[in-house]
């Protein structure tokens, strides 16, 4: 006699509870998803605003730089208008050319009884024209102009020359009454190549003139605008 045991009530309460271990299983897998998913989210958030705050920094930074680039551009633009003009001013400075300045050479070396009626600094070489006293004080006029010099100090007149050969002594345009010895290598004559070309004597008859005598003259030169 045989006896049998029905297994399938067992079977079926195994079932339910691997279906139910499976479902808790499931869901904390979704659990986990989630919160890995949430985590991910939150790190991939700051490190975008990380990302933007850079990039906002370095937007930041970047105009700053350009706003120093233009800054730097007027800079080196003022620095180029400062160096043409300095070189102008160098130039000036280094070739005094300009009827101002040799007009203010000539007034200072021209004797009291001579009077200059014109300069002509276009020409090569150039003229002088005026009217004298005497011939003595066209002379002297001469003379005066061949003692311009240009030194390291400045134009200047000579007004001795030592013995030793070396040196000379030298009044300074720019300080009248000033002298100083300067070496003769260090000296360049201003006015060079001074001839008489034209002297006549007439009477001025000019009103106040009185009817005086004067020499009227012609002198060729030649300036010396280099250094």
């Amino acid at each position: 006699m045989f006896i049998y045991i029905n297994l399938l009530p067992v079977r079926q309460e195994k079932r339910r509870e691997y279906g139910i271990q499976t479902l808790v299983l499931l869901g904390l897998v979704i659990v986990a998803a989630m919160i890995v998913n949430v985590i991910w989210y939150n790190h991939t958030s700051e490190i975008q605003k990380r990302e933007a705050r850079l990039i906002s920094s370095m937007q930041a930074k970047i105009k700053e730089l350009e706003k120093t680039v233009v800054e730097i551009g007027m800079v080196e633009k003022r620095r180029d208008e400062i160096i043409e003009r300095l070189k102008v001013l160098d130039e000036l400075k280094g070739n005094r050319k300009g009827a101002a300045f040799i007009l203010n050479a000539l007034a200072w070396v021209t004797p009291a009884g001579v009077i200059l009626d014109e300069f002509d600094e276009n020409s090569t070489p150039n003229f002088l024209k005026g009217k004298a006293g005497s011939h003595d004080d066209v002379a002297e006029f001469m003379r005066q102009l061949q003692a311009i010099v240009r030194t390291p100090q400045g134009i200047a007149r000579i007004i001795d020359k030592p013995r030793n050969g070396f040196q000379v002594r030298v009044e300074l345009l720019s300080l009248p009454g000033k002298t100083e010895d300067v070496l003769i290598n260090n000296v360049n004559y201003f006015f060079q190549n001074v001839e008489l070309k034209r002297t006549e004597q007439k009477t001025d008859s000019s009103p106040g003139s009185h009817a005086e005598k004067r020499v009227n003259f012609e002198i060729q030169l030649s300036v010396n605008y280099l250094s």
